[in-house]
């Protein structure tokens, strides 16, 4: 059901099997109960956020979560909180500044980045889009940290592509590869497709992606525990979907 039913364009084959496989729906399942957030106050006032009918009590309840009135030591834990932006150009812009900054523990040199493109065996697989590559680009599923990247024998960054990315993530619940760093080996995803002119293409890729920042419509579906947004959001649905991620 990708093509509107306004478009005069004519439909694929696969928009229609779509159309007639919804009309066989004889069932429909309403889901009432808001299992993210408990707090009856909270829910109200983003339901008021979400209308646009925010009362004062709304104001001064969320207004204690803005930056300048939340405690010296608390503004800084939210420095490692995850920034909701509504552009990718401002994802992109916090998130190469943010790794920019890195620095090794304890001193105040910056930390050395790995840079690991995805590897293509040609340039059309090179300009393959994510459609194409069958969805391989960016999909959050996970927020985790990178502990090591592991290369084969006689390879090394940037030219050669590691065969693991060894990760954490603070949710996984499944087998780690050391249970006292609870670290998990991330492996690349390969995938082949036809290009133009039927031309063979693959692309190799880590299924990761840098999120510091992500933005407003890749959070939504995400419970996160901190998480920061810029008060001013020009979109109303915008401020409900950032609101309504945290369970509190």
């Amino acid at each position: 059901m990708g093509t509107p039913i306004y478009s005069e364009k004519q439909p694929l084959i696969t928009d229609k099997q779509g159309k007639d496989l919804f009309l066989d729906f004889d069932k429909v399942i309403e889901l009432n109960h808001v299992m993210r957030q408990s707090d009856a106050s909270f829910l109200n006032l983003l339901d008021n956020i979400s209308t646009g009918n925010i009362t004062e009590e709304d104001y001064r309840k969320i207004s204690t979560r803005f930056k300048l009135n939340v405690p010296s030591y608390e503004r800084n834990e939210y420095h490692q909180a995850i920034h909701l932006f509504s552009e990718k150009k401002e994802v992109y812009v916090y998130n190469y500044a943010k790794l920019a900054s890195m620095k090794i523990p304890g001193t105040n040199n910056l930390e050395a980045v790995a840079k690991i493109p995805a590897q293509h065996n040609n340039r059309t697989a090179e300009n393959g889009t994510q459609e194409q590559a069958k969805g391989l680009q960016n999909c959050i599923h996970l927020f985790g940290t990178v502990v090591d990247i592991l290369y084969a024998e006689e390879k090394s960054s940037p030219q050669d592509a590691p065969f693991a990315i060894i990760c954490n993530f603070k949710s996984y619940k499944g087998p780690y590869l050391d249970p006292e760093t609870k670290t998990v080996p991330i492996a690349a995803l390969h995938k082949s497709w036809l290009g133009k002119g039927n031309i063979n293409c693959t692309r190799q890729q880590f299924p990761l992606k840098l999120a510091y920042a992500i933005t407003i419509h890749k959070s939504q579906g995400l419970t996160l525990d901190k998480m920061s947004y810029r008060e001013k959001l020009a979109k109303l649905n915008d401020r409900t979907s950032c609101s309504s991620r945290s369970t509190s």
